[in-house]
């Protein structure tokens, strides 16, 4: 049996899932092999230390798509509060003068301040709108009402997601980037599992066959799955 090395274009989270599955084989082996038990325990630390890596990737981008939406919402916020400072009804402009000068304590560049900073603005100016005289100005103020709402939803979403971040970082504990992690799977399962493998096919092939044929089965599917998004690629810049 031909026994290939794993593509170096894999994907930092197929290699992820390309570590646990090895890891798994190795674990649940049979054999009474030292060099087997030294592999997985390798194994076990580069696949933790993948998953991490990215589960903190992944609570990074949450909470940058959730600083989005915030940010977008009290845009709008400022936006329309200008547009009512325009509106032919009295009573409505009177409210609006009333909402504006609140805002203007914020303004346009409370969006550009770090998260700790803007959470912090946003905190504020949402208890400085749920002020009884301000409240009612700004339930006078077509939709602003659900604006708010929608700001208020938007900023505990953030700071849910940024809890998750925080616990994704404590938990993984790694100061090695996930490419980092990939390039040391890459060397021990094609540098030292494989090669191991392939001499134990040689010397001794029968107790470490199943091993093997584990081994191989879970790194052609993700080298294919490499091939195929390969492929994918080049059929979309060539129809470009």
């Amino acid at each position: 049996m031909k026994i290939n090395k794993i593509n170096r274009n894999i994907r930092v989270t197929d290699a992820a899932d390309l570590a646990g599955k090895l890891h798994g084989e190795l674990d649940k082996s049979t054999l009474e092999d030292v060099h087997v038990s030294t592999l997985r325990s390798e194994m076990s630390t580069i696949s933790i230390g993948l998953s991490g890596a990215i589960n903190e990737s992944k609570a990074m981008s949450a909470l940058e798509d959730h600083d989005e939406r915030r940010d977008m919402t009290y845009r709008s916020l400022l936006h329309i509060i200008k547009g009512f400072l325009l509106h032919p009804d009295a009573t409505i402009r009177e409210a609006a003068v009333h909402v504006d000068m609140v805002l203007d304590n914020y303004g346009f560049d409370l969006i550009n301040q770090n998260y700790s900073s803007e959470s912090s603005l946003l905190d504020a100016l949402i208890r400085d709108l749920e002020e009884p005289e301000t409240a009612a100005m700004v339930a006078v103020l077509p939709g602003m009402v659900a604006i708010v709402e929608q700001l208020k939803t938007e900023q505990k979403q953030f700071k849910a997601a940024e809890a998750d971040w925080h616990e994704a970082r404590a938990e993984d504990g790694k100061t090695e980037s996930a490419s980092a992690l990939k390039h040391e799977l890459l060397k021990v399962v094609n540098n030292k599992l494989l090669v191991y493998l392939k001499a134990m096919q040689q010397m001794n092939p029968a107790p470490y066959q199943e091993l093997i044929n584990d081994v191989v089965m879970h790194i052609e599917r993700a080298n294919a799955l490499v091939k195929r998004r390969r492929n994918s690629e080049e059929t979309v810049e060539v129809d470009n």
